[in-house]
């Protein structure tokens, strides 16, 4: 069999050879970016497998998804692929994410982003600099209080080790309603509702789908503890938006953290929202850079690759995607 592996974004430095290192002896590998018109349309023609970074717009064109004659498999750089051309990816190809490589820098960030909501780390350091030394006991203490995880894979065990240590009860809600990873309780998605209103800290640290998007609206934000601490570092759009900024309004001992937001921009361009957020003291932000820790892209790439090696030697891959989540 001809085993092509075809790159279809520029690799971070070091990536090349990361990539080459695992697969050779397995495959030949090509860099589409490097390829003149016919040479890559060859390589598309030819590729088994098609390693992307998840955002596939700019990496392969229309025209480019009906020309794969072999393809079997494809790889993702990254965790989430929301943005897959599912219906330009032929039938029967098996697509695996990176899901779980930036488990311990995403962890890190909750831990973060919940120490800076619950301690009021930015209202209070607004207050110091307006000339206010207030020391009324505001600060939450997340000590026995109890952390609830939305999504509790490779992520949520990291984050259910970062919460632990501070001595919280750790409460997991997954697919399966099970776990190896101990905690106190754990559920399904059908007990989410019932679990919520327990809650100290609400993690949301899953995959955006149809079935997930805006799971958290204006009745479940009614649900959880009007002193509750939500921290998102899935996608913005697991949280609805203006359900949310009235929530914050009406509720100013509920705080929010995230690293991810509604409408990113892409490279440079400016970064705006539909509601002022960051203007609200109950909101503590970073801009999508929790996995933009140095050296975890190059981390990630031979990871990735790892997983391709392993479709190569007949062995099931790791982190496959099922295409129905996204089609709904």
């Amino acid at each position: 069999m001809d085993n092509l592996v075809a790159v279809s974004f520029e690799p971070v430095e070091g990536g090349r050879e990361a990539i080459l290192a695992q697969l050779q002896g397995f495959a030949d590998v090509v860099f589409l970016p490097d390829l003149e018109t016919q040479a890559r349309a060859v390589a598309v023609a030819r590729a088994r497998v098609l390693f992307a970074s998840h955002f596939f717009r700019g990496e392969i064109t229309e025209d480019e998804w009906e020309a794969f004659a072999a393809l079997e498999f494809i790889q993702t750089l990254y965790a989430g692929v929301e943005k897959t051309p599912f219906h330009l990816v032929p039938k029967d190809v098996l697509l695996a994410s990176n899901a779980g490589t930036f488990a311990e820098p995403l962890a890190e960030q909750v831990l973060t982003l919940a120490l800076a909501c619950a301690k009021r780390l930015f209202p209070k350091y607004a207050g110091m600099k307006a000339g206010q030394f207030d020391r009324n006991p505001t600060n939450r203490y997340l000590g026995n209080g109890t952390c609830l995880i939305v999504g509790f894979g490779g992520i949520g065990k990291a984050v259910a080790g970062r919460m632990r240590a501070l001595g919280m009860k750790i409460w997991g809600v997954n697919r399966s309603g099970r776990s190896d990873e101990p905690v106190n309780r754990i559920g399904t998605m059908a007990d989410l509702d019932e679990m919520l209103p327990e809650a100290d800290v609400v993690v949301l640290c899953l995959p955006l789908t149809p079935g997930s998007r805006g799971m958290v609206n204006h009745a479940r934000l009614r649900r959880m503890k009007p002193d509750a601490i939500l921290v998102n570092v899935g996608r913005g759009a697991l949280v609805e938006e203006e359900d949310l900024y009235r929530h914050l309004l009406t509720h100013p001992d509920f705080f929010y953290g995230a690293d991810v937001w509604w409408d990113e921009p892409d490279g440079n361009a400016p970064f705006s929202m539909r509601f002022p957020f960051l203007d609200r003291p109950n909101v503590a932000g970073t801009p999508h850079n929790a996995d933009r820790v140095p050296g975890m892209d190059l981390e990630a790439t031979g990871v990735a690759a790892r997983n391709i090696r392993r479709f190569l030697e007949k062995e099931k891959p790791l982190n496959i995607v099922n295409p129905s989540d996204y089609n709904g």
